[in-house]
C-alpha cells in the first residue's frame, strides 16, 4: 500500500523542508466508484469507459486533499482541450495515477512556477519500448529494466512541468536523462528559453512504485542537486 508519510519523506528530501510545506500532496484510490466529479469537470467525461472515469474521478479526488492541505476551499480542476488540468487562480499542481493510485502534487503559483509529478509501477519497462524512450546514451547507462522505467517516469514529470511554462509538447527522444540514486538531471533539446538548462528533479523506488517528481520554483533555480 502506498504510503502518504513515505511520499512526503522522498518530496522533503527533494525540496527541502521549508519548501515542502508549502506543496500540498492527494493520495486516492482508483478502485473507488466514480464520484463526486463536479460539473466542471463531468463536462470531459462523455465516452470515457470506467476504468478511465474511475482514474478521472480519483485524481480530481486526489487534487482537492491536495488543496485542502494547503488550506485551499474544495474546487474543480476540469480538463483543458489539451487533456492538461486547468487549476484555480493561484494554484498550479499535477496529477498522475497507476491502476491502484491517483496521486496530486499542488502549490501556489507564488512558490513555484509548474510541478511535475509522475507514479509507475516498479515493473521493467518493456524491452520494445526501449528504442522508443530511451536514447543511445540513456540505453547505455541503465542496468535493466527498471533503471529504464525511472527514465520513462522521469521524462513524464518533465513533459507535466515544462508544458505550463513553454507549451511545448514534448517527445520522449527531446529529453535527456541521467539518473542518480534518488533523482535525476533532465536536459530539454532544443532548449526551452524561461527554463534552467538542467532540470533536477526526484526519482525514488517505493512501496512497488516508481516515484518522480520535478518542480520549477518561481526564481528559476531548482531546490535540488541531483
Amino acid at each position: 500500500m502506498l504510503a502518504t508519510r513515505r511520499l512526503r519523506d522522498a518530496i522533503e528530501a527533494y525540496l527541502g523542508a521549508e519548501a515542502a510545506t508549502r506543496v500540498g500532496i492527494g493520495l486516492a484510490d482508483t478502485s473507488s466508484r466514480a464520484e463526486g466529479l463536479w460539473p466542471s469537470e463531468q463536462t470531459a467525461t462523455g465516452g470515457m469507459v470506467e476504468k478511465r472515469l474511475r482514474e478521472f474521478a480519483a485524481g480530481r479526488a486526489a487534487a482537492r486533499l491536495a488543496m485542502a492541505e494547503l488550506g485551499v476551499d474544495a474546487s474543480g480542476v476540469p480538463m483543458a482541450a489539451d487533456r492538461a488540468p486547468i487549476w484555480p487562480e493561484g494554484l498550479t499542481g499535477s496529477i498522475t495515477h497507476t491502476d491502484l493510485h491517483a496521486l496530486s502534487l499542488v502549490a501556489f503559483r507564488r512558490d513555484m512556477r509548474a510541478i511535475g509529478v509522475d507514479l509507475e509501477d516498479a515493473v521493467p519497462l518493456a524491452p520494445d519500448l526501449w528504442n522508443i524512450v530511451l536514447s543511445g546514451a540513456e540505453t547505455a547507462s541503465v542496468s535493466g529494466g527498471i533503471a529504464a522505467k525511472r527514465i520513462f517516469s522521469a521524462k513524464e514529470a518533465v513533459f507535466k512541468a515544462q508544458y505550463p511554462v513553454t507549451g511545448r509538447l514534448l517527445g520522449f527522444l527531446d529529453v535527456e536523462v541521467v539518473l542518480t540514486k534518488t533523482g535525476f538531471a533532465a536536459r530539454i533539446e532544443p532548449h526551452s528559453p524561461g527554463l534552467p538548462e538542467t532540470l533536477n528533479g526526484l526519482s525514488v523506488v517505493a512501496d512497488d512504485v516508481i516515484l518522480s517528481v520535478l518542480s520549477i520554483p518561481e526564481t528559476g533555480a531548482n531546490g535540488y542537486d541531483a
